[in-house]
């Protein structure tokens, strides 16, 4: 068998591993060598950032709504996990797997996400045994974040196990931060109804 041959068996079983870790089925359309190529170059492109030094995690700011999706969230999308995903997928408000979407021709991503890396991170499941050390590195990230702050608090019953799945956007606006912080606040119900906003709705405190 040619290099060549070899490179392309390789990437197909590396696409097979991607269809089967977002939980999509395989088709004769969508591993045929165009979609393999798209593939390959932003699989190149996913472990190239893997192998790049660490941030060190935003401080949290008096504007908490911003700090978690537009600071923090955006870091932890920096960070590539032990599963080849962006970490960020730990917090993932809906745990459980979208139904699948379409996906665009000749591409190994549907219109909805318009890239594999955010496939992953909208479709790996939380049930994979790896999930333990990305949520462990979520968490240390997230406690070096609050470290020295009230906000800290919130985070601590999970510090045993390094849960960072369970340190989602409720812990971090939890009652505690209203309670110690808002309730000094001169615009405190204000400041209640934006916190409120942030959070699914499933978490409203």
């Amino acid at each position: 068998m040619g290099a060549r041959s070899v490179v392309r068996l390789k990437n197909s079983a590396a696409v097979v591993l991607y269809y089967q870790s977002i939980g999509r089925p395989m088709t004769a359309s969508n591993i045929n060598y165009t979609v393999g190529r798209c593939f390959d170059l932003q699989w190149k492109s996913i472990q190239a950032r893997k192998k790049e030094i660490e941030g060190i995690a935003p401080k949290i700011t008096r504007n908490l709504m911003k700090w978690i999706p537009a600071n923090m969230t955006d870091f932890l999308g920096t960070i590539i996990g032990v599963r080849d995903v962006p970490i960020s997928y730990v917090g993932r408000t809906n745990v459980a797997v979208p139904d699948t979407s379409d996906l665009l021709a000749n591409k190994p991503y549907s219109e909805e996400h318009g890239s594999i890396e955010t496939e992953l991170i909208a479709r790996v499941s939380h049930d994979h045994p790896l999930f333990g050390d990305d949520s462990a590195k979520v968490f240390n990230f997230l406690e070096e974040a609050t470290r020295g702050t009230a906000v800290a608090l919130t985070i601590a019953p999970y510090k045993r196990k390094k849960d960072g799945g369970g340190c989602t956007l409720r812990n971090c606006v939890s009652a505690c931060w209203i309670g110690r912080v808002a309730r000094n606040h001169q615009n405190s119900r204000r400041l209640y109804e934006e916190l409120q906003v942030g959070l699914h709705p499933r978490e409203a405190l």
